[in-house]
């Protein structure tokens, strides 16, 4: 896996935000001499080790990233002074274990299908099967084989997939470990939303035009989930709420790689209302191509990123790259109307020329 580093980054922008005057991340190199490396990498694996199984993963649609964090500062050649600091900011907003109810609850290759969406019972299940399959067979065993339900589940909007990579690359068993307990904790079941099917005679479009052209000008999408709090929990009203609507705009992209959706994603960042939107987005696209570098067939990924990527654009309320001006959809030609099909009552039929609402 190769590149990673940009996902580590995108991480460490989420919880410190990037300072107006920061280097090119392509400028930078390494500050430690051999005799600095080897306390500097001790001191991170112990801090990350130490936090393994004391804190949540996730509170209040909040990710656990203080492993990312950390070694996204000794990425980009933070001391080991900076690196203690870094973890002491991050610690406070962590969630012991130890302060909650615990259950006992023993998980087998037998039943763990029968537990998802439980967010106490995962850890020390995926711990045990990484040890005895390895890290590679078990991602690919529960990631990525389409018998398994973790392979379109959309938990966490893709952050325990980050966290799986992230532990992959760096080799830290414990980390993938919490990434699957993370995805299978969080299970949210999108599989009726990414498959696909024919969608007649209705043409498929760029990503990007689909988003600043059609999801923007949508009407099916005015007004804000107002009982959501937060952008995830806005997203999951929007998946039940619109998930036919969701699923047509899924079927309509025309996605061919992984780097359309990483510079869709970039495009994003900067017109985000809150940054660890557009970060995790970020984040996740980089995760995908980090895997489709291996060889492994990230179609299936693809499109929940793509999913991930619509619901997040339509919980911050749908906001306009410069570039782009408003749409004045009543001075659209008839020979247009196949474009705007999406806009139709659904199922579409892309026959009519007219705009239906």
């Amino acid at each position: 896996m190769s590149g990673y580093a940009s996902t580590t980054t995108a991480t460490l922008f989420t919880s410190y935000g990037w300072p107006s005057d920061a280097v090119s991340l392509g400028s930078l190199s390494p500050v430690y001499s051999k005799r600095e490396e080897e306390p500097v990498r001790s001191l991170l694996k112990a801090l990350i080790k130490n936090h393994h199984d004391v804190f949540h993963i996730e509170h209040r649609d909040k990710p656990n990233e203080l492993a990312r964090v950390l070694v996204a500062l000794h990425d980009l050649g933070a001391t080991r002074e900076k690196i203690i600091q870094g973890y002491y900011k991050v610690i406070p907003t962590l969630v012991p274990l130890l302060h909650t109810n615990q259950k006992t609850l023993t998980i087998t290759r037998d039943s763990w299908k029968d537990y998802l969406g439980d967010t106490q019972a995962y850890l020390a299940f995926f711990t045990d099967q990484i040890q005895d399959l390895g890290i590679e067979s078990a991602i690919d065993s529960f990631l990525f084989d389409i018998n398994s339900p973790l392979s379109t589940s959309f938990g966490a909007q893709l952050q325990p997939l980050v966290h799986m990579t992230f532990g992959l690359e760096y080799g830290m068993q414990d980390i993938v470990a919490q990434g699957l307990a993370y995805l299978a904790s969080s299970h949210t079941d999108i599989q009726p939303l990414v498959q696909e099917y024919d969608n007649g005679h209705c043409a498929a479009h760029e990503p990007e035009h689909i988003l600043f052209d059609m999801v923007a000008a949508d009407p099916r999408f005015d007004g804000r989930m107002e009982t959501a709090d937060t952008v995830p929990a806005a997203i999951k009203i929007l998946l039940k709420s619109q998930a036919s609507l969701l699923a047509t705009y899924v079927n309509t992209a025309s996605i061919r790689s992984p780097e359309q959706l990483v510079h869709l994603a970039a495009k994003l960042l900067p017109i985000m209302q809150h940054c660890r939107s557009g970060a995790s987005l970020l984040a996740s696209a980089l995760a995908i191509q980090a895997w489709a570098s291996t060889g492994r067939n990230v179609d299936q990924l693809l499109r929940i990123q793509w999913l991930a990527t619509l619901c997040t654009y339509i919980a911050e309320n749908r906001p306009m790259p410069p570039a782009h001006s408003s749409i004045d959809i009543a001075s659209k030609t008839s020979h247009e109307s196949n474009d705007l099909c999406l806009w139709q009552k659904y199922p579409i039929t892309c026959q009519s020329s007219q705009v239906i609402w």
